[in-house]
């Protein structure tokens, strides 16, 4: 069985070699380093034993001795455990060509349920029982090539139904899957949970991979594989993402205390379970055919990036990227002076838009994207309170403007209602093809549990923004986001809390810009005031996480502002980065047109191209897409 370390077995070491020593603390300390004896100073009292953790090390920088108490009681001749029942080893160097060779069963269901490619399979040698090709086989090999143990998975396992998903065969010895592919001491050694996942990190490129044979708790490996673990100058784990923790983790420090031990970032998951996931989930499948690139590349990016465990709450200066001075990219909100205040909207940054009911916050949303697109920036919107028709027909009167849009009576209601001109709405459709995606309507609408809607939206949202290559997100709105993530109302601000935070994982590892509409708190007397950054509706943290916070708001009509036009107001709450707030009357007023919902700021204030008013940073369709004559007939003059 495995040792099991033990205090009082460190003082039966001390009495059997006959050491001096004597307690200080949580520590054991020996008069003399039973390794160098003190040097030739005897220098005394410089080797400990943590008595918790049997962990030592010598101070004396010529000896340097340090490692587990396993380690210490073994190289002075003491056993102090059971010995394995005895395993037997298959003799001889098994050739490549033998009856490991891969089957096409195996390489069938690992390409179409797991994403990996024949090459990989057949380099792994996994293969399937003979006469039942639902059984996979995976055998484990040594560093030397011989066999030592083989792996079968069923792949027809149905939860409750009798049998196993997975057994070993009897009598053999628990070693590390992958052991004998690679033998380059020079680098980290990458260990993961499972074999598929192995198999996925070797397919993306990724060498020195092995996996656990028997998930995270079984350790019964380690004595086995030890000394070749240890020729490794550290250790990566890839190990599963559950519950907030990554598997593997502290039983690898447990038993390799004197590796430098390094993980997989949570965030690198990119809200994935594991490798294979990851492999599945932000591949791009089209037909037949699968463009993996995008998934390597996170799965590669996920180990260049892991971490040190062992100091979690500190990292080195020399680690930090921080000598770049050049501004961050930015998407201009199209409003001289919330660009000016923020230098617009960084990449990698979360943005609260608040504002009162019916005020206006989507139309305002809306306009930032048509900024956003008319700049160069795929563009991505959710709302849980709109249909995406609806949001179509409101982009294109904002983008066509009022020379374009037509009034025409609705002989219900008497009042006008707005629509394109003649072939407008095509020139629009256009013109937002392939650089505006909206929410699909129905992604939400299934079975699945509020948890599980919740971490299937934050995945597809992952995914998009990879594969169409997104940079600006519209959520509208928290409430209906956080609605459908469970939980009680006691529970809420929990559940928001945690949803903010995975927002702004998101844009700090994409590098996008995410805008998040959140409703004000209603106050106890039921009136509206001026809005805080306090008032934000919810949790606190969505004004703590976020990086600028914007609030647009009426202009009451004794604000001198109101007889000129101006309507509504943008504040500018908070801004992290920069510190320029515009509160009160140095908020941001400006102009809205009824017909085509734009709003734009004061006519006197220009924007960095020039141009003012209602039609700045507009795009002129007519240039860009030229249209038919009959299209051109039916054109108002140019902006």
């Amino acid at each position: 069985m495995k040792y099991q370390y033990k205090s009082a077995d460190l003082y039966s070491v001390v009495q059997t070699i006959g050491a001096d020593a004597k307690e200080h603390g949580d520590e054991l300390q020996f008069k003399y380093c039973p390794y160098c004896h003190g040097g030739t100073h005897k220098d005394q009292y410089t080797f400990s034993v943590n008595i918790e953790t049997g962990v030592f090390n010598c101070l004396r920088e010529s000896c340097g001795e340090k490692g587990h108490f396993l380690k210490l009681a073994s190289d002075f001749g003491i056993q102090l455990w059971k010995e394995e029942p005895q395993y037997r080893q298959y003799v001889g160097r098994l050739s490549f060509a033998d009856e490991w060779d891969s089957t096409p069963e195996a390489m069938r269901y690992l390409h179409e349920k797991r994403g990996l490619d024949a090459t990989t399979t057949a380099f792994c040698r996994v293969t399937t029982v003979q006469n039942n090709p639902s059984v996979l086989v995976f055998p484990f090999f040594d560093e030397y090539g011989h066999r030592q143990t083989t792996k079968f998975r069923n792949t027809q396992f149905q939860k409750g139904s009798k049998g196993s998903k997975e057994w070993f065969e009897e009598n053999t010895k628990p070693i590390l899957y992958g052991m004998w592919l690679w033998h380059d001491f020079s680098k980290p050694l990458v260990i993961t949970e499972g074999q598929i996942d192995a198999m996925s990190l070797m397919q993306a490129g990724i060498n020195n991979v092995v996996s656990v044979p028997n998930g995270a708790n079984a350790f019964t490996w380690v004595e086995y594989c030890r000394e070749w673990v240890e020729k490794f100058p550290e250790i990566i784990v890839f190990g599963d993402c559950e519950h907030g923790k990554i598997t593997l983790v502290d039983k690898i420090d447990e038993n390799f205390p004197d590796i430098p031990l390094k993980a997989v970032q949570k965030s690198k998951y990119l809200s994935c379970k594991d490798a294979n996931e990851m492999l599945i989930s932000l591949s791009i499948y089209s037909g037949n055919t699968i463009d993996c690139k995008p998934a390597y590349k996170a799965l590669r990016e996920a180990v260049e990036t892991a971490k040190d465990v062992r100091i979690s709450s500190a990292v080195r200066s020399y680690d930090i990227d921080w000598m770049d001075f050049t501004p961050p990219p930015t998407i201009r909100s199209g409003f001289p002076s919330i660009d000016k205040a923020t230098r617009g909207f960084e990449e990698s940054s979360l943005v609260i838009l608040t504002g009162y009911t019916g005020k206006g916050k989507s139309n305002l949303a809306n306009m930032f994207a048509i900024h956003a697109i008319n700049s160069g920036n795929k563009t991505l919107i959710y709302s849980g309170e709109i249909s995406n028709a609806k949001i179509m027909k409101q982009l294109a009167l904002m983008v066509l403007g009022k020379e374009r849009i037509a009034q025409t009576v609705d002989p219900i209601t008497n009042n006008y209602y707005n629509h394109p001109k003649p072939h407008m709405a095509e020139i629009a459709q256009e013109w937002f093809y392939d650089r505006l995606f909206l929410w699909n309507d129905e992604t939400l609408a299934t079975d699945e549990t509020d948890s599980e809607k919740k971490e299937r939206f934050i995945k597809n949202l992952i995914r998009s923004i990879q594969i169409l290559k997104v940079k600006f997100v519209i959520l509208d709105n928290l409430m209906t986001l956080t609605a459908f993530s469970g939980g009680e109302d006691k529970n809420l601000y929990n559940i928001q809390t945690e949803f903010i935070k995975r927002l702004k994982e998101i844009a700090d590892s994409l590098k996008v810009v995410i805008l998040l509409v959140a409703h004000p708190k209603k106050n106890q007397f039921g009136t509206k005031t001026e809005i805080q950054i306090d008032d934000i509706s919810g949790t606190a943290n969505v004004g703590n996480v976020c990086s600028v916070a914007l609030a647009f708001e009426e202009v009451p009509e004794t604000d001198p502002k109101y007889a000129e036009g101006f309507r509504r107001k943008i504040t500018v709450l908070k801004n992290r980065e920069y510190g320029f707030l515009k509160l009160g009357k140095d908020g941001i007023y400006v102009k809205f047109c009824s017909i085509s919902k734009r709003i734009w700021e004061s006519e006197n204030v220009a924007q960095p191209d020039g141009t003012v008013a209602e039609f700045a940073c507009i795009p002129d369709f007519i240039k860009e897409y030229p249209p038919t004559v009959q299209m051109l007939n039916a054109l108002q003059p140019p902006f």
